[in-house]
């Protein structure tokens, strides 16, 4: 049957049970990250400072992270949920993208879009690149889907928790605050305080 609804996604607090960078060993990471998650810093200027940290830093003992992830509760669940009631998934995030590609073979969604690590003789440079490195990167791809899979935004939804997922929920009808931070809560149709992915199933199935 052919797919006529779309669920766009966050990773980082939302699918996953924290940020990836909470999962590497290196000072201020973190920090950074919520800082603009919160809408406190820039986010490109935040991402590229982020990376500029994990210069010299091992890509073999940074991939060993991808075992340890956590994800957030019923994620399994709801991703074959909306497979069964004909929506797209796609992840868009803007974390990086060794930890998609183990996410997506373990979860089974349909498409993500990330930023790529540079790596040289096995370590990383300090540099990024990728198509999620702006604000308004996540709301851009929504159109670009919506226009290729011919989906109106009536029929789309969008879930995150980051200041940077604010411009995705313009661009779908509706849009679901997981756990986010106040401005984020703010801009969306619902929210909610419980990560559990039993509970989104449970308003889209109140709403349709």
């Amino acid at each position: 049957m052919m797919k006529d609804k779309i669920i766009f996604i966050d990773f980082d607090n939302t699918i996953l049970n924290g940020e990836t960078t909470d999962y590497i060993d290196i000072d201020n990471l973190s920090e950074i990250t919520n800082k603009a998650m919160c809408g406190e810093i820039d986010y490109y200027n935040s991402l590229i400072n982020k990376i500029k940290l994990m210069r010299g830093y091992s890509m073999n003992k940074l991939n060993q992270i991808v075992y340890n992830l956590k994800y957030n509760k019923n994620i399994t669940e709801f991703i074959g949920w909306c497979h069964n009631n004909n929506y797209y998934v796609i992840v868009l995030s803007g974390g990086l993208d060794f930890v998609l590609n183990y996410s997506q073979l373990d979860l089974n969604y349909d498409f993500f879009f990330c930023n790529y690590l540079r790596v040289k003789d096995g370590l990383l440079t300090g540099e990024i690149n990728g198509p999620m490195m702006e604000d308004n990167s996540k709301g851009l791809y929504v159109k670009k889907f919506q226009k290729m899979l011919n989906i109106s935004y009536k029929n789309c939804v969008s879930i995150g928790d980051g200041c940077n997922d604010i411009s995705m929920f313009k661009q779908t009808y509706t849009s679901i605050s997981f756990c986010g931070k106040e401005k984020v809560k703010e801009c969306a149709t619902f929210h909610i305080d419980t990560p559990d992915f039993n509970i989104i199933k449970e308003i889209l199935e109140s709403i349709n």
